[in-house]
C-alpha cells in the first residue's frame, strides 16, 4: 500500500468517527419533552366538567420521573428528565385530597392529556330556592321579508295558556 492510499484510508476512518462523535452528541442533546394538558372534573353534563387547581400530577418510569402542578385553568406542563423520551411507556399519576386518585400508563407523545378525575363527595347540589312555575307567556317576533323590492314586516303574537284565578 503506498503512502498516498494508507492516509487517504485513515483520513476516511477519522473522519468516519469524527461524524459518529457528533451524531452521539447531538442525538444526547436532544431537547427534554414536554406533557401538555389539563385537568378537569369528571361529569356527564360537559358544563359540569370544570377545571381543577393545584392537582399533583407525577410521571414515572424506570428511567426517571418528574412532577408538577396544575394551575387554576386546570392546565399543567411536565417536563421529564434526560432519560424519558417519546415513544417510551410512563405512568401518570394525578393527586388532590378532594378526588379520588387517577393512575394512567401511556406512552410519551406530543397529544394533549386530558384527565377526567372523579370527586370524593359526588352530592349534586340542588338550589335551596322552590321550584318556579312560568305560565300565562306570550311569545312575540317579527319577519322581515321583502317582495318585489319592497320590505315587509309581519308581526305575530302567539298567545300561551291563560290564568284565570
Amino acid at each position: 500500500m503506498s503512502k498516498r492510499q494508507a492516509i487517504t484510508t485513515w483520513a476516511i476512518v477519522v473522519s468516519g468517527i469524527f461524524v459518529l462523535v457528533v451524531t452521539i452528541t447531538i442525538s444526547a442533546r436532544r431537547h427534554p419533552v414536554t406533557l401538555r394538558g389539563a385537568v378537569l372534573r369528571q361529569d356527564k353534563d360537559p358544563n359540569k366538567q370544570l377545571p381543577i387547581a393545584d392537582v399533583q400530577i407525577t410521571a414515572t418510569n424506570a428511567l426517571g420521573s418528574g412532577s408538577t402542578k396544575s394551575d387554576a385553568s386546570g392546565f399543567f406542563s411536565l417536563t421529564l428528565p434526560k432519560g424519558l423520551r417519546r415513544r417510551q411507556q410512563v405512568e401518570l399519576h394525578f393527586r388532590h385530597k378532594d378526588y379520588q386518585p387517577l393512575d394512567w400508563n401511556d406512552w410519551i407523545s406530543d397529544k394533549i392529556y386530558v384527565a377526567p378525575m372523579v370527586p370524593i363527595n359526588q352530592q349534586t347540589t340542588r338550589e335551596s330556592r322552590p321550584q318556579t312555575i312560568v305560565s300565562n307567556t306570550r311569545i312575540r317576533y317579527s319577519v322581515k321579508a321583502t317582495f318585489r323590492g319592497r320590505q315587509y314586516w309581519e308581526h305575530s303574537m302567539q298567545p300561551g295558556p291563560s290564568m284565570l284565578a
